[in-house]
C-alpha cells in the first residue's frame, strides 16, 4: 500500500519519527525496501532527517543502505 507520492506506511512513520510504529510495522513485516515515486527507502527518510535510533532499528531489521 503506498500513497500518492509511494510513500508506504513504513516511510510515514520514518517521516513523523514514531519509533513505537516504525517497530509495530516491522514486526508485521512492513517492506523495508519499498521505495517512493523519488527512489526514497524508508531508511534514507531516517538518514536525511538525522534520526540515528531510527536508522539503527531498521538496519536490525535488516535493510541494506
Amino acid at each position: 500500500m503506498q500513497n500518492h507520492v509511494g510513500m508506504t506506511p513504513l516511510h510515514l512513520a520514518v517521516y513523523y519519527r514514531n519509533a513505537a510504529l516504525v517497530t509495530l510495522l516491522l514486526q508485521y513485516n512492513a517492506d523495508l525496501e519499498a521505495r517512493d515515486i523519488q527512489g526514497r527507502k524508508a531508511v534514507d527518510l531516517a538518514v536525511e532527517a538525522e534520526n540515528f535510533p531510527i536508522v539503527e532499528l531498521l538496519i536490525a531489521h535488516g535493510t541494506k543502505i
